[in-house]
């Protein structure tokens, strides 16, 4: 279940800014109890969160001196939910992907070599496209800004609301690695030598998305 601390006026009267009046609506009304100047809203959240796990293998040997091997993976997911607010649909999506390759030969009895090759990739982005509970939130008359949707409302001591469709900035973030190894084993009686080398290449990317806008509020009243 989810939660969100509103702000109604319960008693007495109070001169409401005709700016302000049509904001109203975005806010539900109590029905878990006020406490004076504020109520509480309470309804049950459904978050669906499927996740796809695919992984392959491959053995090939060529010979007896060369054998191949390699193996893929495949792991996504996404978290799709209601706001507070019950007012948009969020998502979190998440997805990790690797796979490598591997090649030994066998030069002589005591002299072997590795060589490996490998990506990986995840990739996150929150929160994702979001999908309207309340038709309010693709509603462009309330938008901070001309033709956008409701922005994001903070109110001292009220829950904040999170804007409509798209209204909270977006953060993206790629992770690559780009890999590539050799080794040579040799062996000589009793002793045993292991050299080699490896380079890895690494991107890193992380994108945020501008918001919709932001009016704050140090109180209610305010």
């Amino acid at each position: 279940s989810a939660a969100a601390h509103l702000g109604h006026l319960v008693a007495g009267n109070v001169a409401i800014d005709p700016k302000v009046q049509p904001y109203l609506a975005l806010y539900p009304l109590p029905n878990a109890g006020t406490n004076g100047d504020y109520g509480t809203y309470t309804f049950v959240s459904n978050t669906v969160v499927p996740e796809n796990l695919y992984t392959a293998r491959v053995d090939h040997q060529f010979s007896e001196k060369d054998t191949l091997h390699g193996s893929f993976q495949s792991d996504g997911s996404t978290s799709t939910g209601p706001d507070a607010y019950n007012f948009v649909v969020q998502e979190l999506l998440a997805s990790r992907k690797f796979a490598a390759l591997s090649e030994t030969h066998n030069f002589t009895s005591n002299l072997v070599n590795s060589a490996r090759i490998g990506v990986a990739r995840s990739v996150s982005i929150s929160p994702g496209e979001a999908g309207p509970l309340n038709p309010l939130a693709v509603d462009s008359s309330l938008g901070f800004v001309p033709g956008a949707n409701v922005g994001v409302i903070t109110i001292s001591g009220v829950t904040t609301f999170a804007g409509g469709v798209n209204a909270e900035a977006t953060y993206t973030y790629h992770y690559t690695s780009y890999q590539a190894y050799d080794d040579v084993y040799y062996t000589r009686g009793e002793h045993a030598i292991k050299f080699g080398g490896g380079v890895e290449y690494i991107q890193a990317d992380d994108y945020g998305s501008t918001t919709l806008g932001n009016f704050t509020f140090g109180s209610l009243k305010n």
